[in-house]
This record gives C-alpha cells, sequence and structure tokens, in this order.
C-alpha cells in the first residue's frame, strides 16, 4: 500500500472515454487525446496526513495536465501497475462529486 505525505493525493483515474457520449460504441486509439481534455475525474485511493477537503474513495474533478503519473511522465502509461494512477497536490481537485440520495 502506497501512503501519500503532506497535502499529496493519489488518484486513479476514470477514463475519459467513459465520460463521452459514444452511442456508436467507437473506441478511440489516441492515448494522448485524454491529457487535452479541459476537466478530469478520478477516484481517491489515498490521501496524506495534511489532506482535509478530500478523502479516500471520493470522485475528485480535476485539470486535464494535473499532476503527474507514478513514473513522473503523465505521457507515459506503465502496464506493470495496471491502472493509471495520478498523483496530485490537495488544492490541483478542483471539485468532489456528491452522490446523489
Amino acid at each position: 500500500m502506497i501512503k501519500p505525505r503532506g497535502s499529496r493525493v493519489l488518484v486513479k483515474m476514470i477514463d475519459a472515454i467513459n465520460d463521452l457520449d459514444n452511442k456508436l460504441c467507437l473506441t478511440l486509439v489516441d492515448k494522448k487525446k485524454h491529457f487535452a481534455h479541459v476537466t478530469r475525474r478520478g477516484t481517491v485511493q489515498a490521501v496524506g496526513p495534511d489532506v482535509r477537503l478530500v478523502s479516500a474513495g471520493d470522485v475528485v474533478v480535476i485539470r486535464g495536465d494535473a499532476g503527474f503519473t507514478l513514473d513522473g511522465d503523465p505521457e507515459v502509461e506503465r502496464p506493470e501497475y495496471g491502472e493509471n494512477y495520478r498523483w496530485l497536490k490537495e488544492e490541483e481537485c478542483l471539485a468532489v462529486e456528491e452522490v446523489a440520495a
């Protein structure tokens, strides 16, 4: 398990393709396109001890180019991690999605 330090947040990114209205079931293959999105969404996996506004399990909205991946390069996905994770500062989380009751 990874434990962030300070005001860092570890976020598992939600695929940008899931955010699109894809009625034709098309598959987008250009992996670099999702960094051009104005905003992205992700699920918070772990938070540092100084984080106060988000908690593990929250779905947050961030800028598309915010943070960095576990290997430090947002343009490269590492297959050994299996998922796309980003390190963020708490300030880079623009909003937290609330679940409708």
